[in-house]
């Protein structure tokens, strides 16, 4: 039975997820994205990611299952992460 906390991310790929999310979350540090930079500093964790390149994530997005709270409180919108998801979610299903 899923944990109603947790947000189906299956089927997106990690890279395009990451993206997506660090493209909406707080920038502490104001400077450009660079996605190849951010998809390196996200590889290295193996769990929970507080921050990747200067913008808060504050979950861990490796599993396909995904606990947003952090993500949201972060960033303080709370269903923000399910909404990315879910927009990728339509976008990838319209593009087969």
């Amino acid at each position: 039975m899923p944990n109603p906390q947790t947000v189906n991310v299956a089927g997106i790929p990690k890279r395009i997820l990451l993206e997506a999310l660090l493209a909406v979350t707080k920038d502490i540090t104001a400077t450009e994205l660079n996605m190849d930079d951010a998809w390196r500093e996200y590889m290295i964790y193996k769990g929970p990611a507080s921050q990747i390149c200067g913008r808060v994530l504050e979950c861990d997005i490796h599993p396909d299952a995904v606990n947003p709270v952090g993500f949201d409180r972060a960033n303080r919108q709370e269903g923000m992460f399910a909404a990315v998801v879910n927009g990728l979610h339509k976008r990838l299903n319209d593009a087969k």
